[in-house]
């Protein structure tokens, strides 16, 4: 621990240096041992202060990480958990909703690790978006369901909400008739506007851009 000694060599250094140069140039020699005297209780009290802020800064450390404590969450193994989640849905091992239960518990998990791996789940499943429409029919049917109940079962707001949604119009906008690509999109679309058709109403305007879309009507 760092700390400051009363009896530290440069502190008696200066201090004598100070007693006799005072001594000298005033010849006083009763008032020089006075301030000397309060120069002591002076240095004696400064250094109590600071080596009691010190202790107290290290039993604060000491507290806020406590030896044994659990270690740091690694991002190597967030994204482990998270990748664990995808493979059981993509390999058919785990319901669609039995998944979304799963994401629930995660998300209102007290761990912090849990958590992690909710935001990590979320994130990386929105990234995926731009390779739907290459995805073979029953990847795409899974995305699809996915996308759309994870936005009924409320487990994104605000703007992670926004980009789901929108994400879903812009896959309803996809012609089907101009491509493959295109005709996956549209169906990616309309799968995961299917699975929250219970929230619609929640989104007017959404709705009203819904049905400008022309082949969306026909």
């Amino acid at each position: 621990m760092l700390c400051i000694n009363n009896y530290h060599p440069r502190w008696w250094i200066f201090f004598l240096g100070q007693v006799l140069l005072l001594g000298f140039w005033t010849y006083d020699w009763d008032l020089t041992i006075a301030i000397a005297l309060i120069n002591i209780i002076i240095i004696s009290i400064t250094t109590i202060i600071i080596n009691t802020a010190i202790a107290i800064g290290f039993t604060i450390t000491a507290t806020i990480t406590p030896h044994g404590s659990s270690p740091p969450v690694t991002l190597s193994d967030v994204e482990k958990d998270a990748n664990t989640l995808f493979q059981q849905i993509y390999g058919r091992t785990i319901s669609l909703e039995d998944a979304v239960h799963r994401m629930k518990a995660l998300k209102l998990s007290t761990r912090q690790h849990e958590q992690e791996v909710f935001r990590c789940i979320i994130h990386n499943f929105f990234d995926e978006y731009r390779f739907f429409g290459r995805y073979n029919d029953f990847n795409l049917d899974v995305a699809a369901n996915l996308m759309g109940m994870i936005i009924n079962s409320s487990l994104v707001s605000s703007i992670t909400l926004g980009i789901g949604l929108r994400y879903i119009i812009e896959a309803i906008r996809r012609n089907p008739a101009d491509s493959e690509q295109c005709a996956n999109m549209f169906f990616f679309g309309i799968t995961a506007i299917v699975q929250l058709i219970g929230r619609l109403f929640e989104f007017n305007q959404y709705c009203s851009h819904l049905c400008q879309i022309v082949h969306f009507r026909e």
